[in-house]
């Protein structure tokens, strides 16, 4: 599927289809240092939901990271839904949707005393890769500071 050809037909539950699978992650950490991890991504409970696991395995830096997530399409608002977990400990929710050719997910929270909104888009989407990226807006959405860029490549079977 190209990038333009987000499932814009398909019914609304299928509108994160392009994300299921078996991915292999590169990134690179604000400190310059190459990533690499994986992320298994299915539907769950009977097909309402999609289930997402996340594994940056322990490098020879000593850091290591897991995370899950678990979306689902609410019919009543026509809006995702997704809450995340990971070893961190932290716990995110967030909603969002199709965004042109781009899905989009947002949460407002306060840091440091602060009100930010966090993003995260999926785009540039295609049958073996995707780009996803995690944003921040400190002034309600009018500018974002990119935070961390994920390149997925899907797994061979």
């Amino acid at each position: 599927m190209l990038s333009t050809d987000l499932p814009k037909s398909a019914a609304p539950q299928a509108e994160f289809d392009f994300w299921l699978g078996t991915w292999d992650l590169r990134w690179v950490t604000p400190e310059g240092h190459p990533r690499a991890g994986t992320n298994v991504v299915t539907r769950a409970l009977g097909g309402a939901a999609i289930l997402e696991s996340f594994s940056d395995p322990v490098g020879s830096d000593g850091y290591g990271y897991e995370g899950m997530s678990l979306s689902t399409y609410d019919a009543s608002t026509g809006r995702w839904h997704q809450t995340w977990v990971d070893s961190a400990g932290s716990h995110l929710c967030f909603d969002g949707g199709l965004d042109g050719d781009r899905m989009r997910m947002t949460r407002h929270c306060v840091v440091d005393g602060n009100p930010v909104v966090q993003a995260m888009t999926w785009h540039s989407i295609s049958a073996s890769s995707i780009v996803w990226e995690w944003a921040r807006s400190r002034d309600a959405g009018t500018t974002w500071e990119l935070l961390w860029r994920i390149d997925y490549q899907r797994a061979e079977a």
